[in-house]
């Protein structure tokens, strides 16, 4: 009777989030921390001057937690073909973003990445339309084509769009936000899954594996980074 009560009140804990609590991962100067609740979530990050914080709803789906931030970016893609661009160029309009200097573009080959600054790049041609607050990209595709993927990005955010840019029957592309809110040092969740291992809060990546990252490693001169990832763990605070 006594093993029964007591399986029955571990099932109902586990049911009514037993894990509740505050979950850190601390390095250096980085700091990221979830307050995880019944059913909803707070974020916090920091590193050097920049800081934010998220908050959002959770649901559950077995074991497995779902989170989703309150703000979630609101945008529409377009794509056509322009005969008078050819294939030689691919175009990226942006509409509905105030600062010219808070996005960009991304190009990432294995393990390394390149911003393509569209101030100071003549890998990226750009005119800027204030009154409409839009802004028309034109990219070489042999620029592109050195990338394994292509993003759009808006920085201090984690925010990315992968364009297909080898499909040769599109050369342009339009990318309309419905509304972004005007945040900064933000961190949109969409439907990111997460699980409970002892006491760490892990998230899971689009095929529901541990998300791994790059680490410190300290030594006697100094500090570096790891040549290798690992699974990224937020520690249960005591």
């Amino acid at each position: 009777m006594k093993l029964r009560l007591l399986l029955l009140i571990n099932f109902i804990c586990v049911n009514l989030y037993c894990q509740v609590g505050t979950y850190k991962f601390i390095e250096l100067e980085k700091y990221e921390s979830f307050e995880i609740r019944k059913d909803s979530f707070k974020y916090e990050h920091s590193i050097g001057l920049c800081h934010g914080i998220v908050l959002g709803t959770i649901s559950k789906s077995n074991d497995t937690l779902i989170l989703n931030s309150q703000i979630q970016p609101e945008y529409k893609i377009g794509t056509s073909y322009d005969d008078e661009l050819g294939k030689d160029f691919v175009l990226f309009e942006v509409k509905g973003v105030e600062f010219p200097n808070g996005f960009g573009f991304r190009g990432y080959k294995g393990e390394k990445d390149e911003d393509l600054n569209f101030r100071d790049n003549e890998k990226l041609l750009e005119v800027y339309n204030g009154s409409d607050e839009s802004a028309i990209f034109t990219i070489p595709r042999n620029q592109l084509k050195q990338y394994d993927k292509f993003h759009f990005i808006i920085y201090r955010t984690n925010l990315r769009i992968q364009f297909d840019w080898r499909n040769q029957n599109v050369n342009k592309y339009s990318i309309s936000f419905i509304e972004l809110p005007e945040v900064v040092d933000y961190e949109f969740f969409t439907n990111q899954k997460a699980v409970f291992s002892g006491d760490n809060l892990i998230l899971l990546n689009n095929r529901d594996k541990p998300i791994e990252d790059y680490y410190i490693i300290r030594t006697k001169k100094n500090v570096k980074i790891s040549k290798r990832k690992r699974v990224k763990k937020y520690k249960k605070s005591t």
